[in-house]
């Protein structure tokens, strides 16, 4: 008998009324006269897919005939109606009960004799080539997330000519769905460092200097005592100055009206009494934030004076005004210190100092350095924290502003002159570095320097910008101010400063090891001034300890290892840096004295880090060598690298770089300065830089989950896994945004089940194609629910359309994609729990590569299930970096987009099953495990 399924609307044959569809697997108890086509039943043309592009185009849709009423049979007697429909409705009520009993047997025999994997398919959704007529105006069917009504029968394709029967199967109680999940985002409790809650930190406290300075009858002087009016207002501007550069907050921008106002009205004050060496100080420090023409006059002008209020490299609250009054004059180290910092901008700024003054400078904090390696207000008493950092920085400033005259090529020589070694053994020592005096204010801005000037993220075991940032952030009040011994406008201000300058992105991380780590001690120093020219953004670097582990790392997109002797690493160390590699980081090497054999133990370590791939010569056409500057090969330093086939994982220079960053200018031997700037653009792909704080690393989320879904990692016969720490970020990201657990589980192409993980990703980052067996297991998969995610690992156009092409069409060739919509769930994000990602946007690689031309997502549906495939890099995206070179995503819309994928495929549609075996463990960002084989 052939009728017209009312489920699904296709044309079919049943042995009896009534009956199971073979296409849809729903019964048929109504008879609906069947509509005929002007194609016919099932027909698929070959030209309705388009073969140049390698995407196929939508099928034109069928045009019905009209739909004619079967002729009614002449109505009888009503009572004699009534007794024959009586007998007909008895003999159907009998013939149901026994067409149902004789189904079900037939339906065991059949589960009998066909397995789960030879199954007939089961669909719920006619195919592209089959469905019924679609209106021109809604010509697709969105990729929803309806709860299922019922358990999903185990169903596959029969052998190709064989005819479809339908075969479900009763499903046993385990095989139930579990009840939708309402996803919840979790928040960090109050008080938690955050990047953003420095950012509103800050944010507050820019809102408070603001009100007390911005209007011009408002006197500078309100709350300050006559004597330091003119330095706490010069100290507003600097704060402000350097918030303005922290958070971008348009109040703060110098095109506005605000800061120039502020900046002519500090150059108005004469500062010519009081405590004229902290207001000159601030001042010049202010001035030369932005280094600007207009104000040349003004930096001149407290450049003279503080060198001539210098006396033998120190400071008092005044200059002497005779030279009787110089001899004998008192000094304190607290002026000292923003003496020397007033100069050292000037001189920054461009500005002429003589290198006696420097001489002087370090001579001064020499003499002055107490035994234990601190030093006191004056020359004797008890050893200050505020007072040790403000000589360190003092004679690293005094040091660098020298070092072209100490030019020094040799190697396994001490880092650190020995004053400034005993300083930072000083502050190393117990908790001497976060101890604060009663000037809080002060005393966290002359940390931070010291901090920034040695480029030390840890004081002994303390990371002090983190663990004093919590501080601050708990003790400002709700008007945005901070309190102490200096008043709300001093307290406030250092504050923002040490919060705005610790904040910035990190450059370099430069990795300190035993052995001969810091041949050029001030290379990174004098490299991220440069690079902050470059990029207009100011940068820091950092010193960071090898045993501290990957994550502690992290806070730079590069990781710097120099020496000239090999250095001892072992298995645990090479794994922590093949894990940073594998979490997004790049590893960079530079031979000191164009030590040969430094390069051999780089190329040994590339081995033992990636014994599948190897060291090359980099070309002179690679991105290295133009991100940022355009270097012309006749000055190109030569370049190895590793790469995993998309991103570089490695890239060594075996001659000196370290050296011409710290011994040279840039204006005279410009190209190693070049390199490096290229270097660090590299790696944050043209991208807005991360700050301090907002590294890549997803912590775990504490407390239990509100539930779990299981997902599977594709395992096939390519390069199934290019980024193996891809999908442990993924899984922590995910718990944090929804309070639900992944069990991400790699599983092999043949074997991907619907009922265990419903979605499924499958990456590459070269073209294969999978056996028979493999597409009969995606269409399985797909037409029984579930979801299949295909992306190109690197975007490349080739891989793209070989996923599109060898997979997706070859598992459906009669199903032409289509482009994703808007009322697609996973787009509009209206699920719980899901992200609207209607806009999407790419890494700057891929804008520039694509004209900003963004291709779409393509769709396709099969029975309950979809693939949904990408033309650009998904899997990089979620490591959370920004690698140059990958045509793909940016992570914060490639992990929304996996996030709603998976939402869609998972929730509400998981099968209730017995738990599965756990994933291999994925990389901690403790460090305490690095098996990256499952993360």
């Amino acid at each position: 008998m052939t009728v017209q399924c009312p489920s699904c609307g296709e044309l079919v044959d049943i042995p009896s009324f009534p009956g199971w569809c073979p296409q849809c697997n729903n019964r048929i108890a109504t008879l609906v006269p069947p509509l005929t086509s002007q194609r016919g039943r099932g027909s698929s043309s070959p030209s309705s897919r388009s073969r140049g592009s390698g995407f196929p185009t939508e099928p034109e849709p069928e045009t019905p005939l009209p739909y004619i009423e079967p002729r009614r049979a002449p109505q009888m007697n009503w009572v004699k109606g009534a007794k024959i429909a009586a007998l007909i409705l008895g003999f159907l009520i009998a013939a149901f009960v026994l067409v149902d009993y004789v189904a079900l047997k037939a339906r065991n025999l059949v589960s009998k004799h066909f397995p789960a994997n030879k199954a007939t398919p089961t669909s719920t959704t006619p195919s592209a080539a089959s469905e019924p007529p679609k209106p021109t105006e809604e010509p697709i069917q969105p990729l929803l997330s309806p709860h299922d009504s019922g358990p999903v029968a185990s169903a596959g394709t029969p052998p190709s000519g064989s005819p479809q029967r339908p075969t479900t199967t009763p499903v046993a109680p385990a095989m139930l769905f579990a009840p939708a999940l309402e996803p919840k985002r979790y928040v960090d409790p109050a008080g938690t460092v955050t990047d953003k809650a420095i950012n509103d930190a800050i944010t507050r406290g820019v809102t408070f200097v603001i009100s007390t300075v911005e209007s011009p009858t408002t006197k500078p002087s309100a709350g300050d005592s006559a004597d330091q009016m003119e330095g706490r207002f010069a100290l507003c501007v600097l704060a402000l100055l350097h918030a303005g550069q922290s958070t971008y907050d348009p109040r703060l921008a110098m095109n506005g009206e605000l800061m120039p106002d502020l900046i002519e009205r500090m150059k108005r004050l004469p500062m010519i009494e009081g405590r004229v060496t902290y207001a000159r100080a601030c001042r010049a420090l202010a001035l030369a934030v932005h280094n600007r023409k207009i104000d040349r006059t003004a930096l001149n002008a407290d450049l003279d004076w503080l060198l001539k209020a210098a006396v033998n490299g120190s400071y008092h609250y005044t200059a002497p005004k005779t030279k009787e009054e110089r001899v004998g004059r008192p000094f304190d180290n607290s002026n000292t210190q923003y003496g020397v910092l007033g100069v050292w901008a000037a001189a920054d700024a461009g500005l002429s100092v003589p290198p006696q003054y420097w001489e002087d400078v370090e001579a001064h904090w020499s003499q002055t350095q107490l035994p234990d390696g601190g030093w006191a207000y004056q020359a004797t008493g008890a050893p200050l924290q505020t007072m040790t950092a403000g000589g360190l920085t003092s004679l690293l400033v005094a040091g660098d502003m020298l070092s072209s005259l100490r030019i020094s090529e040799g190697v396994d020589r001490a880092p650190f002159r020995p004053a400034v070694q005993r300083a930072l053994d000083w502050l190393a020592t117990g908790d001497n570095s976060v101890t604060l005096s009663g000037h809080e204010g002060y005393a966290l801005y002359g940390l931070e320097r010291a901090g920034l000037a040695s480029g030390f993220k840890r004081f002994g075991k303390h990371d002090w910008y983190r663990e004093l940032s919590a501080r601050v952030l708990s003790t400002q009040a709700e008007d945005g101010t901070w309190n102490g011994n200096d008043g709300l406008r001093p307290e406030t201000c250092f504050r923002i400063l040490f919060l705005a300058r610790g904040r910035h992105p990190v450059m370099m991380n430069k990795l300190r090891f035993d052995g001969p780590w810091a041949n050029r001690p001030r290379d990174l120093a004098k490299l991220s001034d440069f690079v902050y020219d470059s990029i207009e953004r100011p940068v820091n670097w950092q010193v960071v300890n090898l045993s501290e582990g990957w994550a502690d790392w992290m806070d730079s997109p590069v990781l710097y290892l120099a020496s000239h002797d090999p250095v001892e690493l072992s298995d645990d160390h090479v794994k922590h840096l093949r894990t940073y590699c594998d979490s997004g980081g790049l590893l960079f090497t530079n031979a000191d004295a164009d030590s040969a054999a430094f390069t051999s133990f780089v190329n040994d370590l590339a081995k033992r880090m990636y014994p599948q791939y190897e060291m090359r010569d980099l070309p002179p056409d690679h991105a290295i060598y133009s991100m940022v500057y355009k270097m012309t090969s006749k000055n190109n330093p030569p370049m190895r690298g590793l790469s995993n086939g998309t991103r570089m994982l490695i890239i060594h220079s075996p001659t000196d770089l370290a050296s011409r960053w710290q011994n040279t200018h840039p204006r005279s031997k410009p190209a190693a300065y070049q390199m490096g700037a290229n270097l660090y653009v590299y790696a944050t792909g043209k991208q807005v830089p991360r700050n301090r704080l907002d590294t890549p690393i997803v912590p775990d989320t504490p407390g239990n989950a509100i539930g779990s879904f299981s997902i599977a990692r594709v395992k096939h016969a390519g390069d199934w896994d290019p980024e193996p720490a891809a999908w442990g970020r993924m899984a922590r990201w995910f718990r944090r945004e929804t309070s639900i657990a992944l069990n991400v589980v790699p599983t092999e192409l043949s074997k991907l089940n619907r009922n265990t993980t419903p979605f499924a990703h499958l990456t590459a980052r070269a073209s294969w194609k999978p056996s028979e067996a493999e597409l009969q297991a995606i269409r399985t998969f797909v037409r029984e629910g579930g979801l299949l995610f295909l992306d190109p690992c690197g975007g490349a156009p080739d891989v793209a359309g070989a996923l599109q092409r060898d997979i997706a069409q070859a598992a459906f060739p009669d199903v032409a994609p289509r482009d994703a919509s808007d009322k697609d769930q996973f787009i509009a994000g209206t699920g719980d729990g899901m992200d609207e990602i209607v806009k999407p946007t790419a890494r700057v690689y891929a804008v520039e590569m694509l004209e900003n031309k963004v291709p779409p997502l393509q769709v396709i549906g099969v029975g309950k299930g979809w693939i949904v495939v990408s033309k650009l890099d998904v899997v990089t995206a979620l490591l959370g970096t920004s690698t140059w070179g990958i045509m793909g995503y940016d992570y914060a819309y490639a992990q929304s987009l996996m996030k709603n994928l998976i939402l869609v495929a998972c929730n509400g549609r998981t099968v209730v099953a017995p738990a599965s075996a756990p994933a291999a463990p994925a990389p901690s960002p403790t460090g305490e495990s690095l098996n990256t084989a499952g993360g």
